[in-house]
């Protein structure tokens, strides 16, 4: 039996426990910012690049180990759940300004997790 004490925060919090018990926690963005994947404030080719290099699951040449799943959840621009070129393709129409927003996130809505 595992318990799980919960406390008032300002943000959120998802617990991985694993059948050995070790307790992992993962902090999950509050607000996410569609686009922009190394968090700069400007959605640009930088963000389009870390994209394809996730989806290849190609090494950051820094060394920057691989972020967990949930900082991922900016890059699901179509909001299917799955990270693909298919979200690729949605940044790439964005910063090319053929798209004006991204289809998980229309204008006029805020979306927070």
């Amino acid at each position: 039996m595992a318990t799980i004490n919960l406390l008032p925060g300002d943000g959120t919090v998802l617990y991985n426990i694993s059948l050995d018990g070790t307790v992992e926690e993962e902090e999950i963005p509050t607000q996410v910012n569609y686009g922009d994947l190394n968090e700069d404030g400007v959605i640009n080719s930088l963000d389009a690049a870390r994209l394809i290099r996730y989806i290849l699951e190609i090494d950051d040449p820094y060394g920057t180990p691989p972020k967990p799943p949930a900082v991922w959840i900016p890059a699901d621009l179509n909001g299917d759940g799955v990270i693909n070129s298919i979200d690729y393709t949605i940044l790439h129409r964005y910063i090319l300004e053929i798209i004006s927003y991204f289809p998980v996130n229309p204008p006029g809505e805020y979306v927070i997790h």
